[in-house]
Parts: structure tokens; sequence; C-alpha cells
């Protein structure tokens, strides 16, 4: 994608550059699982989640962040929900 006016660049976590940069995991879970899947980090989640957060409260606005997924959800469900007020549906 290039940068033009009203676009922005993907902005990269360090797990997913390094995850992207591993061509033999990816072409082993891509074996293993089939394609296309899903690679979830919850501590990025958590992280993102703060962010909104951080930016609702210097701002003085009112909010909530909410979060939702469809799969694996069970798994890392009780991570997040570790994690103070975050709310899963």
């Amino acid at each position: 994608m290039s940068d033009s006016p009203g676009r922005f660049p993907a902005l990269q976590s360090r797990n997913v550059s390094d995850l992207l940069n591993e061509r033999a995991t990816l072409a082993t879970l891509a074996r293993s699982i089939g394609t296309p899947f899903h690679v979830v980090f919850p501590e990025q989640i958590a992280e993102n989640i703060g962010e909104f957060r951080s930016v609702l409260q210097e701002e003085g606005l009112p909010g909530e962040v909410f979060f939702a997924a469809k799969a694996f959800l069970f798994m890392w469900r009780s991570y997040l929900f570790g994690l103070s007020g975050i709310v899963c549906y």
C-alpha cells in the first residue's frame, strides 16, 4: 500500500513483525491447520485496549472499550478478565 492522502500505513507490533519474518513457522502453521488462519496476541489486545482508554481519559471523553471475538475466546477470556475493567462478549 502506498502512502497517500487519507491513507495510513499499518502499524505492526514487534510480535507481528517477528512472526511475519518466521516463514518456516508460518508454513508449518498453514500445513498444520490450513488457511486462512488468524494469530491472536492477547497481550497486544490488552495493550491496544489500554491505549484506547488512555486517549479517552486524556481527552476527557466519556466512554468504555468493549471487545468481542468469535473464535477461541475461551482460550484467553480468563487472561482478559484478569485485566482491570475489560468486558468480553
